[in-house]
């Protein structure tokens, strides 16, 4: 187990909210924290295009127990808002438009989302960005701790004397400040599981050595998974800088995309934590395999207690409970479906990468999840307007509108002001 070389403690399995899967990597770095309290939780994907995943982004995030309060995307092809997360981009990746010689385009390739209600600034990184890497750096103030999170993306053609990555001054160590390194980095090298290591990856390996960042990133656990001729590797890599307790989770929910959704956990101070809203939640059961279990109970031998306690149980073993927030207001069981349908499998065709029968059956159903849920969200848009009937004179209706025009209150502006 990694540790990081400015004298925290050792690592150690310790309780948390959630079961950890074997996939999952847990890095205890201090122990005066309480996990009791709801971590911040941070979601890292290269989503390989964001426009045609981003209803299906929202209702996964709805469907999972954790709701994200950063995410982290690369390779988005293009600035989009997420309803609840403020937007911070700065393109610098150039393409060359198809057709043309000379004129090429600067499309949004680094993404980074911060829930509304965090106050975030975002730093200038254009003395770092180049034609072929992007970075996004912002700082959110949670209490009185910064978070400094630097959103990167790096090209895989690299100029043949590549740039010295991360030339840029980093927060002062201290209790107070942890940075966050974490993207699509495509430089090779032996930490992460790569054989042999190119020159970018070594100047990489050595500039986080230098500031004491602590690699996440488990080797065994691929981020990308590779086609039938490639091997399944972890471009994607998380660094921290600071003693923190935290949690590194591959989630292998990839949505569409070759690269599975990362997640991480931090724990920064049990009374700094965000506070919780409480929303209803919706129960759905899948019926046909709770008949199926409950088709080998005996009922000829039992009493009529033990069977009704035996047929609750069975119902209860395949029930799950799904918040309903405002944003999501309805949870779709059919969506719910095609998700479980699809990760099955994908866990098949990692074991058989040459049958394309079952390749076919999964990109049609990535298609198929795409398209339904692009319907919801027009429908719950409609559903939302309908409302909006006799209701003119509401600051609700008129908030909306000021949004949409681009005319939004500022928020946080004085922890913005903390934060310069």
């Amino acid at each position: 187990m990694d540790t990081a070389d400015d004298g925290v403690g050792s690592a150690s399995a310790t309780p948390t909210p959630r079961l950890p899967s074997p996939r999952t990597r847990i890095v205890k770095l201090t122990d005066n924290t309480n996990w009791a309290s709801h971590p911040l939780t941070i979601w890292q994907w290269n989503c390989r295009g964001l426009r045609k995943k981003k209803n299906l982004l929202l209702n996964h995030m709805t469907f999972t127990d954790t709701q994200p309060d950063i995410l982290v995307i690369q390779e988005a092809g293009g600035a989009l808002n997420l309803r609840s997360y403020d937007m911070f981009a700065q393109p610098s990746i150039t393409h060359r438009r198809r057709g043309t010689a000379d004129e090429s385009t600067t499309p949004t390739i680094t993404l980074t989302y911060v829930r509304k209600d965090l106050p975030t600034t975002q730093e200038d990184t254009t003395h770092v960005n180049t034609p072929t890497q992007e970075h996004v750096t912002t700082t959110t103030l949670i209490g009185d701790h910064r978070l400094t999170i630097i959103n990167a993306y790096w090209t895989p053609s690299q100029p043949s004397m590549p740039f010295p990555p991360l030339q840029t001054p980093l927060p002062k160590s201290n209790a107070r400040n942890t940075v966050l390194l974490l993207g699509d980095f495509n430089c090779p090298h032996s930490a992460w599981g790569y054989d042999p290591a190119v020159p970018l990856g070594r100047k990489l390996a050595s500039f986080t050595s230098n500031h004491h960042f602590t690699l996440f990133t488990e080797p065994s656990s691929p981020t990308r998974l590779g086609t039938a001729q490639e091997l399944d590797t972890t471009p994607d890599l998380t660094w921290i800088r600071r003693p923190l307790r935290a949690i590194w989770e591959n989630t292998e929910d990839s949505l569409g995309s070759d690269f599975q959704i990362l997640e991480l956990h931090l724990q920064i101070s049990s009374c700094l934590c965000r506070t919780t809203t409480t929303y209803p939640r919706t129960k759905i059961t899948d019926w046909p395999k709770a008949r199926a279990d409950l088709d080998t109970v005996d009922t000829d031998t039992l009493s009529l207690e033990a069977w009704s306690t035996a047929i609750l149980a069975t119902i209860q073993q395949h029930t799950k409970e799904i918040a309903r927030t405002q944003d999501q207001p309805h949870v779709d069981s059919h969506l719910l479906s095609l998700w479980d349908k699809r990760r099955a499998l994908a866990k098949r065709w990692r074991h058989c990468k040459h049958n394309t029968t079952l390749q076919a059956r999964i990109q049609a159903l990535n298609y198929e999840c795409e398209e339904y849920a692009d319907h919801l969200a027009i429908q719950h848009l409609l559903d939302l307007f309908n409302n909006f009937n006799g209701q003119l004179h509401t600051p609700k209706v008129w908030n909306l509108f000021r949004s949409l025009l681009g005319q939004a209150k500022p928020r946080h502006t004085l922890q913005k002001l903390l934060l310069a």
